[in-house]
């Protein structure tokens, strides 16, 4: 089966703050309230996460520890016990800043080190899984590397020093309801760099916005708001 004619995979997003799932908008995090979902009454992580999954038929899981991405990237005690107990696979970002850190992450997760909260890069990717992020903010990159301000040329390089597994997101589109903002991008990046796995997602909202992620080369879809809605996907 080809790209084209496979089934995209739609992983489910939650954001944990204060030990408890919130609703992401705009990236604003002053703005983030606590969940409210179609799905269950709940703002436990466990328990959103299991409903979410199930709703839309998910093998996979990622959780935005933000508390630990503002903080000292350690994983909070709410997000550690959750993983623990979770029946899907997880990736999971909690803001990584140095390879070192990457021992403090739970064992059984795939782990995400973006390039909001990197601050140095290795000569050789890590070999354990881990996923780079590339982060935008209403299509300007953000990253602490002064001289980096071109997504294409970080990406370039993180693909040279070993990388295959791509998220493309601007956080700008999350929870808006807009549709995607960073297809352009990922078409560029799969054109590019031969034989690497890309995961996007912001602003879906229905079918369409998922067929429109595949035909520009992903192979999986990031989701929150929409699956909370309880909006058709497929």
């Amino acid at each position: 089966m080809t790209r084209g004619e496979a089934r995209l995979r739609i992983i489910p997003v939650i954001d944990v703050m204060g030990g408890v799932v919130v609703r992401a908008v705009g990236g604003r995090r002053h703005e983030y309230r606590p969940l409210a979902s179609r799905l269950t009454a709940s703002t436990n992580p466990l328990i959103v996460a299991n409903a979410m999954c199930e709703a839309v038929g998910a093998l996979e899981l990622y959780i935005a520890d933000l508390d630990a991405i503002r903080d000292d990237g350690v994983p909070t005690a709410a997000v550690r016990q959750s993983v623990e107990s979770f029946q899907v696979p997880v990736w999971l970002d909690v803001g990584i800043r140095r390879m070192e850190e990457l021992a403090k992450l739970p064992l059984a997760v795939r782990a995400i080190l973006a390039s909001e909260t990197l601050t140095e890069l290795p000569d050789v990717w890590p070999s354990q899984g881990e996923i780079f992020s590339l982060d935008l903010m209403g299509g300007e990159l953000r990253t602490g590397w002064p001289n980096t301000k071109v997504a294409l040329t970080l990406a370039e390089y993180v693909y040279n020093i070993g990388c295959r597994t791509y998220i493309i997101l601007d956080v700008a589109a999350v929870g808006e309801r807009n549709g995607p903002n960073t297809l352009e991008l990922c078409k560029q990046l799969q054109n590019r760099l031969p034989h690497v796995e890309l995961i996007s997602g912001g602003g879906i909202r229905n079918p369409d916005d998922v067929k429109r992620f595949q035909d520009a080369g992903c192979e999986a879809v990031l989701v929150s708001t929409a699956i909370h809605d309880g909006n058709q996907l497929t």
